[in-house]
């Protein structure tokens, strides 16, 4: 997609991800879908962006913040994705973009990336499906090749 690009989460975006993380669709989607409370998310953010087993991104559409995407990384070369998209630009495509640009950012990192979606989240769902996911056991999984 044409002016979509992924930059690296800084501290400046703790709010940001705040606000898009109690998005109503967003906890609606989560496993849980609990209100997150403001000192919670501060100490998550905190230890997320000081993790090298963890890799947070802002997806930026024509210079505007309209997604997040993070990688959490397990010790068997296995990334776990997690991601949202703004209310406003949801159905748009962005959200296969998000998948797709996150792919090229951490492939020589991980030998497989996984996701694991809600059953009624149709939406995630046909994203890593349009991102050629293959479900399994209720996940979504796909093996990359690792760059040299």
């Amino acid at each position: 997609m044409k002016g979509a690009i992924l930059r690296k989460v800084t501290k400046d975006d703790i709010m940001l991800l705040y606000n898009w993380a109690n998005d109503n669709e967003v906890r609606k989607n989560a496993f849980n879908s609990n209100y997150i409370d403001i000192n919670v998310h501060k100490k998550w953010f905190e230890d997320k962006l000081n993790s090298e087993r963890c890799d947070m991104f802002i997806y930026m559409y024509h210079s505007k913040p309209i997604g997040q995407v993070r990688v959490d990384y397990d010790e068997k070369d296995i990334g776990y994705i997690d991601y949202s998209v703004a209310d406003g630009y949801r159905g748009y495509g962005h959200g296969k973009n998000i998948i797709h640009l996150v792919e090229r950012e951490v492939a020589y990192k991980v030998v497989c990336l996984i996701a694991l979606v809600k059953e009624d989240n149709i939406a995630s769902k046909l994203v890593f499906e349009k991102n050629l996911y293959k479900k399994e056991a209720g996940i979504y999984i796909k093996t990359l090749s690792k760059k040299i």
